[in-house]
């Protein structure tokens, strides 16, 4: 065959009640690969992505359509509640620690890849609103749990056990937020 080991780019979702379909297909595709790995012998590492942010994310990234309702709609709209929190991590940080998942300790594992820092969303809206001179009586909160959101983690329905990576020295937050909102002004133009 020649495959030694293959790597799955999964989500945090894929282990809980939250997400939808989405989640669904990613438990469906580890699901999938470990019953290769018994079948077949084919050797696998999972990684369960976070809340990734940073530049050339499309539409559909959570960070991104919070920050272009802001330029387009002068409001800060979150879909989930303001008791939420993430751990963003960075698309180049997330790329610095897929480099090192070929390593063979990492070999029929899952690795949940995040952020360091826990970011309250509502401190999120009040940076973003002051970034984007979004008046504080123009963030909203949708407050719906049917699109997957979660508060504090998602809600775990079956423990598979998983490994954190973080990285040692991950980017700074504030600053990389200034840079993707310039960038998604940048496009509106």
């Amino acid at each position: 065959m020649g495959v030694k080991r293959f790597i799955y780019a999964s989500s945090i979702y894929a282990n809980t009640e939250e997400g939808g379909f989405y989640g669904s297909s990613k438990k469906a595709a580890e699901d999938y690969i470990e019953r290769f790995h018994a079948t077949f012998g084919l050797n696998y590492t999972i990684l369960r992505f976070g809340s990734l942010y940073g530049s050339r994310s499309d539409e559909s990234n959570g960070l991104n359509a919070i920050i272009n309702s802001g330029l387009k709609k002068k409001k800060l709209i979150y879909t989930g509640n303001i008791k939420a929190v993430r751990r963003y991590i960075h698309v180049e940080d997330a790329v610095n620690i897929c480099a090192k998942v070929v390593n063979k300790k990492y070999e029929n594992k899952y690795l949940t890849i995040t952020g360091k820092r826990l970011v309250k969303i509502k401190n999120l809206m009040k940076m973003l609103s002051k970034y984007l001179n979004v008046p504080s009586d123009k963030i909203e909160y949708l407050n719906d749990y049917n699109r997957g959101h979660y508060n504090a983690k998602p809600t775990p329905f079956v423990n598979r056990s998983g490994k954190y990576l973080q990285i040692k020295k991950e980017k700074n937050f504030k600053k990389n937020l200034v840079y993707l909102v310039d960038e998604l002004k940048k496009r509106q133009q």
